[in-house]
């Protein structure tokens, strides 16, 4: 059996990520269990403008249980990346690992030293109960291989662990 994939762990950020592509390098690591930060990029770069084909970044903090709520985050999340002219295309809700989980998908166009790139966007927020800490989960494909990404992605995003089972 070929492995796709590698383990990223981290004890001491209460974090882990069992399905990182194969494709990804770890670029950052910051923070703390209660607020942190881990990036990870892809080997292959569409050329020397653009930069790696594929981002994922890792966001997590602690949140106040009696006043989050998931749908204002959400919603947040939308408005954030509206400003920076990403068109949310789907969303949808699920259930992942005793989490509640949503992802929404959007593409993006700008223009980098006179050359014109589409990308699309996978964002995932997730709430755990368990540890009061709200993760958003973001990816960034150059649109040429949006396909070839999108489902090791999601299997990525759906395999965080945010505490001891």
């Amino acid at each position: 059996m070929e492995h796709t994939y590698w383990i990223f762990r981290s004890p001491e950020h209460n974090v882990s990520i069992e399905r990182v592509p194969i494709y990804f390098q770890q670029t950052e690591l910051q923070g703390t269990s209660e607020a942190g930060t881990v990036k990870f990029e892809s080997y292959n770069k569409m050329e020397e403008i653009y930069g790696p084909d594929v981002t994922l970044e890792v966001y997590w903090e602690t949140v106040d249980r009696s006043i989050y709520h998931q749908g204002n985050r959400v919603q947040q999340s939308f408005d954030m990346y509206n400003a920076i002219k990403v068109n949310i295309t789907n969303k949808e809700t699920i259930w992942n690992r005793s989490h509640d989980n949503t992802y929404w998908y959007g593409t993006n166009s700008k223009i980098k030293q006179r050359r014109f790139y589409i990308s699309n966007h996978i964002h995932c927020i997730t709430l755990c109960e368990q540890t009061s800490r709200v993760f958003e989960l973001h990816s960034t494909i150059i649109s040429n291989v949006y396909t070839n990404y999108k489902d090791i992605i999601i299997a990525a995003m759906k395999s965080l662990l945010c505490h001891e089972v």
